[in-house]
């Protein structure tokens, strides 16, 4: 039985010398704390094998060991702990910037939506404010920053995932020139309230005066319609007030209230009763709704810009991460090759 078990005890302690010899070539490159230990810590193990007896070969069969080699020996005084915070901080930054890239994507997902709202609630009124609300058009704006959040953050997501420098200076030149676009229309918004306000007004009084007055051209262009969707909707009458109509006051500008439920609202606007019609004029109402989608432009413009700019700040780290790696990368396939030249070279001594 004694016998029996020399054969594995004698491998058992060939394979043990190989691995002690393969942990002396490594910890020669390690910090000086590893160089007093006799055996390779655990988390060595599985990189020290049998297909491993010197150290070209160690550095040059695991790309994981090459990073583990450059970074001691340029790092020679750095401990295990902190080694470990090195390669935690990169596999950090990676995971953030895929959990930024897709909340951009539901962020532009919204906006896109926004936008699309905000178009069905234009289109109800366009015929009154054509110019006016075609030039800062709310809509265009939400619609535009969204396919745009979306297109950079499927960009950031390839160079995450393909850790290409490439995509990630294209994702950065897209994220500032988002972020510019974005700061423009939130400054724009606010500071150009007051002229959409009396934009707005001189609209609507134009649509009120001749030609329009008269029911054909208002149908011909759509007018009407849009007249009656807007006092109905806002509770309005006219541009200031129902006298804009000049004695042709519409039905939409009747109040509701004042009739009974089986009541006939036609030809309301024609009874001279001033206090069944809606007193307020269009040009408030409208004015104080179109101002409210300024100020969500302004608000949202803002706040993605504030989130371009810490994506930007991850998106440089990462690209100085990738750089760092490819160079370490590259001196270590030096380091390979010319280990590998030199013990070819004494092979073939020792042989001759």
């Amino acid at each position: 039985m004694h016998e029996g078990n020399k054969p594995s005890q004698r491998l058992d302690k060939k394979e043990s010398g190989k691995r002690l010899i393969v942990w002396r070539v490594v910890r020669n490159v390690l910090p000086p704390t590893f160089k007093r230990t006799q055996r390779p810590p655990v988390f060595m193990e599985k990189y020290i094998t049998l297909n491993y007896s010197t150290s070209s070969q160690i550095f040059c069969n695991s790309s994981k060991m090459f990073d583990m080699y450059y970074k001691f020996q340029q790092m020679p005084k750095l401990n295990l702990i902190r080694w470990f915070e090195v390669r935690c901080t990169s596999a950090f930054i990676r995971s953030f910037l895929y959990c930024f890239n897709i909340v951009t994507w539901i962020l532009g997902l919204v906006s896109l939506g926004i936008g699309i709202w905000l178009y069905t609630e234009r289109t109800d009124y366009s015929d009154l404010t054509s110019h006016a609300f075609g030039a800062y058009s709310a809509s265009a704006l939400f619609g535009a920053a969204g396919a745009t959040i979306i297109i950079v953050g499927f960009v950031g997501c390839c160079g995450v995932w393909a850790e290409n420098r490439s995509f990630i200076i294209l994702y950065m030149i897209l994220v500032v020139l988002l972020f510019i676009i974005e700061l423009t229309a939130a400054v724009l918004a606010f500071i150009y309230k007051s002229e959409m306000t009396e934009i707005i007004r001189l609209e609507l009084r134009n649509h009120l005066l001749a030609p329009y007055v008269s029911e054909h051209a208002r149908d011909s262009k759509g007018l009407r319609i849009s007249w009656d969707t807007l006092q109905s909707k806002f509770k309005c009458c006219g541009a200031e007030s129902y006298k804009d109509w000049a004695g042709k006051v519409p039905e939409s500008c009747c109040d509701p209230s004042f009739f009974h439920e089986n009541g006939s609202m036609i030809n309301c606007g024609r009874i001279n009763k001033p206090n069944i019609l809606f007193q307020k004029g269009c040009y408030e109402a409208f004015s104080d709704w179109l101002l409210e989608h300024m100020q969500l432009v302004g608000a949202m413009g803002i706040f993605l810009a504030c989130i371009q700019v810490f994506g930007l700040l991850v998106s440089a780290l990462l690209y100085v991460d990738i750089f760092k790696r490819e160079r370490n990368r590259g001196k270590n396939y030096q380091l390979c090759s010319r280990t590998e030249t030199a013990s070819r070279n004494q092979r073939n001594t020792s042989y001759n």
